[in-house]
């Protein structure tokens, strides 16, 4: 039952930064908006297709429990996102990527 109800911050975590990426996302690239939630979507895409290559070779190097922890930490890298998006003045981030600037 607690592997269970562990999956709930895990998932509220992980809905957390995307809703927050794909706002960055959409904010900063107003014109191009499509374009980044497709390149988003490709890569995250990719991400899920790699992932199951190893981690069957992983849980069998390191054992179950060591092989759970690294998504873990992987997860609690990506807590601050959506706190440091937040806290962040939007203006200032879009000001200071060359990329809209060239936009």
């Amino acid at each position: 039952m607690a592997s269970i109800a562990a999956g709930a911050p895990f998932g509220f975590g992980m809905i957390l930064v995307f809703l927050g990426v794909m706002n960055y996302l959409i904010d900063a690239y107003t014109i191009y908006a499509a374009s980044a939630l497709a390149a988003n979507s490709v890569l995250r895409s990719l991400f899920g297709m790699a992932f199951p290559l190893f981690t069957s070779y992983m849980y069998a190097n390191l054992g179950i429990h060591w092989a759970s922890t690294i998504p873990a930490f992987l997860s609690l890298m990506c807590v601050p996102m959506p706190v440091s998006i937040y806290l962040n003045p939007l203006d200032q981030i879009i000001t200071d990527s060359k990329t809209v600037l060239v936009l």
